[in-house]
């Protein structure tokens, strides 16, 4: 939930001086983003409702970006991180043909595979850069009550931080908007929603349709600078008892978009938030199951 709220609030930003938004079915006055589930999201054609891209984070890592026309499945394009490449599966029409035996056969897919580009990842020289080192950042203490027991409970906390940059130059042929999105999303290391936006903002950049098909980009740079921060959690009263969650911010330089929009993944808390209600909470879910709690101190 935390991130599909996240992924909402990520596209206000970036549309709102753009785009209306609306859940209805006709009358589209310009792209329109949704918001499907916690890791899928929606591209709709202003153009055509019936053509869009939805785009899926897979839960071994990859991201799938599906390409629709007239609501039909035309090609899916997936990262296979593991492997650095890029699976595209055009879905041609499906138009019956006889054998010898008259028995009717079906055009099968055709798919084939693009290397994802190594792009190196340029460290930032910020101070609060640590790439193995967990610190310290205090205890969370809290009051609860399940309606037969109270008491109080508390979590150490700890947290280490990673930041880099990548830059990238889409320079090159593409099939439609999911092939540009996927490539975006295995070089840049991004999830399925900024991957797709940004793809988005190319096309439009380049004075293309959502829907376009064959294209070619000339040259258009995407910078992407990133802030990971992952916070380890410790049972003050069992050690053996802890957890941990993490969230990135992206801030992505690319033409026509002025100093940068940015994106975020994950449960995504700037660098100290200590005594940040919202933080509090969530370091509480993630160690603790009673239904009725508040914080009583920050340590």
């Amino acid at each position: 939930m935390k991130r599909a709220l996240s992924i909402l609030l990520l596209f206000t930003l970036i549309f709102s001086s753009t785009c209306n938004f609306s859940m209805a079915a006709t009358n589209f006055p310009a792209e329109i983003m949704i918001v499907q589930s916690d890791n899928t999201v929606k591209l709709i054609d202003p153009d055509n409702p019936n053509n869009y891209v939805i785009g899926r984070d897979l839960e071994n890592g990859n991201v799938e970006f599906s390409q629709y026309q007239n609501r039909k499945l035309i090609s899916k394009s997936e990262t296979i991180n593991e492997k650095k490449l890029i699976k595209t599966t055009t879905y041609q029409n499906k138009t019956m043909n006889l054998n010898k035996s008259n028995l009717p056969t079906y055009d099968t897919p055709f798919i084939e595979y693009k290397e994802i580009p190594n792009v190196k990842v340029t460290k930032s020289n910020t101070p609060i850069l640590l790439s193995s080192t967990r610190n310290y950042l205090g205890t969370i203490l809290y009051r609860y009550t399940d309606g037969w027991d109270s008491g109080t409970c508390g979590a150490k906390v700890e947290y280490i931080i990673n930041t880099g940059s990548k830059k990238y130059d889409l320079n090159g042929s593409y099939r439609d908007l999911a092939g540009l999105a996927a490539l975006i999303a295995g070089t840049l290391s991004l999830p399925a929603a900024p991957a797709l936006a940004i793809g988005k903002n190319v096309l439009t950049y380049l004075g293309f349709g959502l829907s376009v098909t064959s294209f070619i980009i000339p040259h258009y740079d995407v910078d992407s600078d990133y802030e990971q921060i992952e916070y380890f959690l410790t049972d003050k009263n069992f050690s053996g008892h802890t957890n941990s969650f993490y969230g990135t911010k992206y801030k992505i330089t690319q033409a026509g978009r002025g100093s940068g929009d940015i994106y975020y993944e994950g449960n995504y808390f700037a660098y100290s938030p200590w005594k940040n209600t919202t933080f509090g909470m969530t370091v509480y879910t993630h160690m603790f199951a009673y239904s009725n709690y508040s914080i009583s101190s920050w340590n």
